[in-house]
């Protein structure tokens, strides 16, 4: 209960403190200091279709990137993207993209390989799944970890334009 409050703390901290500055920075001249890692993320919400924007950890899969969920039962914000691809503007690395998303919910056989990737840029994500950083990647063990992940896909548009 106590780890749960803190969780609930830290996620508070960086929804009203953290992510506001990030935002700031992504989208000002400095953003090299934090866009190969960070990407700024613009949706609609369904309910309320209102656009929101946060700021994602990110890997590179082929002409997508990859976002893991962490935590995704306390975060609601990729229920939006969910069952089929929803139209996203994306800021990466600096330049403004319309791109489309969609999460994908426990599927092994798309998640693992991306996840393989992400791992590989994060090694604190592959410490989180009980990998060894910089080793090599069995996939079919990280299969049989995907069933509890969430993962946002987002496409990029084969030839990149303003959003």
């Amino acid at each position: 209960m106590e780890a749960d409050a803190r969780i609930v703390g830290i996620g508070f901290l960086f929804h009203r403190v953290t992510n506001p500055f990030v935002r700031l920075i992504l989208q000002s001249p400095m953003h090299p200091l934090a866009s190969g890692k960070l990407i700024l993320v613009t949706y609609v919400g369904r309910r309320s279709g209102l656009k929101h924007t946060l700021p994602v950890m990110y890997a590179n899969w082929e002409q997508e990137l990859i976002v893991m969920v962490g935590y995704h039962g306390r975060k609601k914000w990729w229920l939006n993207l969910r069952n089929e691809p929803a139209p996203v503007e994306i800021r990466y690395r600096g330049n403004p993209l319309k791109a489309s998303a969609v999460a994908v919910e426990g599927d092994a056989e798309v998640i693992a390989p991306r996840l393989a990737e992400y791992c590989r840029k994060f090694q604190s994500s592959a410490r989180k799944r009980g990998m060894v950083p910089g080793s090599p990647i069995d996939l079919e063990a990280l299969k049989a970890k995907c069933k509890d992940e969430v993962m946002v896909i987002i496409r990029l548009p084969t030839q990149p334009g303003p959003a």
